[in-house]
């Protein structure tokens, strides 16, 4: 990929996502604004970030960096 930003499409996301948070009330699961009546968001599924600030990714099986990626195919 040549440009990330342009070349993949991001996926945008409901923004009660963000503004809303679900809880119990009276047995009941209901839905509780937390953001301030008028407020908006925008709520993308992900970022791009430039391969230049990435210096290692967190997995379940520990911290890979360049110099320590597996060879099993992990």
């Amino acid at each position: 990929i040549q440009d990330g930003m342009k070349e993949i499409e991001i996926e945008e996301r409901g923004s009660d996502e963000v503004l809303c948070c679900d809880g119990l009330f009276e047995g009941n699961i209901v839905s509780v604004r937390v953001a301030p009546q008028g407020s908006e968001a925008l709520n993308y599924g992900f970022d791009v970030t430039p391969h230049r600030l990435v210096t290692g990714i967190i997995t379940e099986n520990g911290v890979f960096t360049p110099e320590n990626l597996p060879n099993d195919g992990r």
